[in-house]
């Protein structure tokens, strides 16, 4: 980086040269990532993303556990076709 001697500047000059340079960092800023973006694309592009694991919401005394999305699975079914509410198995968050 070069040095840049601000000493000089009036206040005016210096508050004009804040205004502007946010406006020309999101341009280098963008401009940069264009390279990149071209440069990941001629080495085959972005990896494929990795699934995103989620925590357990549910767990029974046997230790079976469901994280409240997809398909119900047969302990919950079970609790619930007997009159149970999957809501007992609901793990608490701790605060």
């Amino acid at each position: 980086m070069s040095n840049i001697d601000f000493s000089s500047l009036t206040i005016e000059e210096i508050d004009a040269a804040l205004e502007e340079l946010p406006k020309l960092r999101k341009i280098k800023v963008e401009a940069r990532r264009a390279e990149l973006l071209e440069e990941l694309q001629r080495l085959g592009g972005l990896p494929k993303r990795m699934p995103v694991r989620m925590p357990p919401k549910f767990r029974d005394d046997k230790g079976n556990t469901w994280t409240g999305q997809g398909t119900t699975p047969i302990w919950i079914r079970e609790l619930e076709e007997a009159g149970g509410s999957r809501e007992q198995y609901r793990i608490k968050k701790k605060d």
